[in-house]
């Protein structure tokens, strides 16, 4: 996967003869709702929105097309179930976070303008960590941990909009599907947000 990623890279640059005389480098900041949901499982302890940030940094290659590198990590989250309805003096408590790495393909079609669009796709590395214990801790379940490290395919979308020659506001969707090795269920993670993009 990471092969086909670099060949998509220098075919980019090689049907561009201009690109390098174009190539601006820029760094971003952004923060995102973290809607996490597995397929067919809505009592799934996944299923949770919450707060996240993360940035990145690319390279502008032509008047179109850019690469990108990005980390978006999500919040913690915690959900508590009783053990014995109704009782809830004893609960299972399941904390999760996945934080994704990504290279990234951008394309818009149009440029020039002050506000653009650009549509994203490439590759993530999600590391989904999931942490297991009971309330009181460890009275009733043994705490244990997890951990997931799978490949995902991620798609995106960004709307640019530039307020000076280098500073643009950027709101901003990524998509990543995955399956968890470990119980081998399928999910997605949803992240709109918005973030501030430095242009050299």
């Amino acid at each position: 996967m990471l092969r086909i990623f670099a060949l998509t890279l220098l075919l980019l640059v090689a049907l561009d003869a201009s690109a390098l005389a174009q190539t601006r480098v820029f760094v971003s900041g952004d923060v995102f709702a973290d809607h996490k949901r597995f397929s067919g499982n809505s009592d799934s302890t996944l299923n949770v929105t919450r707060a996240g940030g993360g940035g990145g940094v690319g390279v502008q290659v032509s008047t179109r097309w850019d690469v990108r590198g990005e980390v978006e990590v999500g919040s913690t989250t915690t959900i508590t179930q009783p053990l014995l309805p109704p009782i809830t003096a004893f609960q299972s408590r399941t904390e999760n976070r996945i934080a994704a790495f990504s290279a990234l393909v951008g394309f818009s079609p149009a440029s020039g303008s002050r506000v653009q669009f650009t549509v994203l796709g490439g590759i993530s590395f999600l590391h989904v960590q999931t942490d297991i214990d009971s309330v009181p801790s460890g009275l009733v379940v043994v705490r244990g941990s997890t951990v997931d490290n799978v490949a995902t395919p991620t798609v995106g979308a960004e709307v640019p909009i530039t307020l000076s020659s280098h500073i643009s506001i950027v709101p901003a969707l990524r998509v990543h599907a995955f399956t968890l090795r470990r119980d081998a269920v399928s999910g997605f993670a949803i992240r709109p947000g918005i973030g501030i993009r430095w242009i050299g």
